[in-house]
């Protein structure tokens, strides 16, 4: 069977070798919600919804899943709204280019099919807080 476990620790060692050493990369942490943690970069990797479907009619196996692990990407600004967006863009445009170089996430899925990205504004009495969050859709066989 698919352990997604496997592929956020892989996440997890993907990012924390390749981003900036400033940033904060934690695997299934409690949800960031301190502007304070992400003036720096904070990055939090989830397990994400699966899916299931059989490859042949029928038949036991093989199955085709399709995992959609989560990527947190957290970076806050005392200096305006537009300081905070241009340091999360600079966050994920870092954190997408580590995952697309590895497709595979070290082994732990067939293939990456593609990203989704969503963000979120705060505003914090006069800190402004952004996150993108970062589902990567992978496929493997069980």
């Amino acid at each position: 069977m698919f352990d997604q476990g496997q592929v956020t620790a892989a996440i997890e060692t993907i990012l924390a070798a390749g981003l900036p050493q400033e940033h904060t990369v934690v695997r299934n942490p409690r949800r960031n919600e301190s502007a304070g943690k992400a003036y720096r970069g904070w990055v939090g990797i989830y397990r994400g919804d699966e899916a299931y479907e059989p490859l042949a009619v029928g038949g036991a196996s093989p199955w085709r899943l399709i995992a959609r692990p989560v990527v947190e990407v957290q970076r806050a600004s005392m200096e305006s709204a537009a300081a905070a967006e241009d340091l999360l863009e600079d966050s994920k445009v870092a954190v997408m280019t580590l995952l697309m170089a590895d497709r595979k996430l070290g082994g732990t899925v067939g293939t990456t099919l593609g990203y989704e990205v969503a963000y979120e504004v705060n505003v914090e009495d006069d800190k402004w807080w952004h996150r993108a969050m970062i589902t990567v859709i992978c496929e493997a066989r069980t």
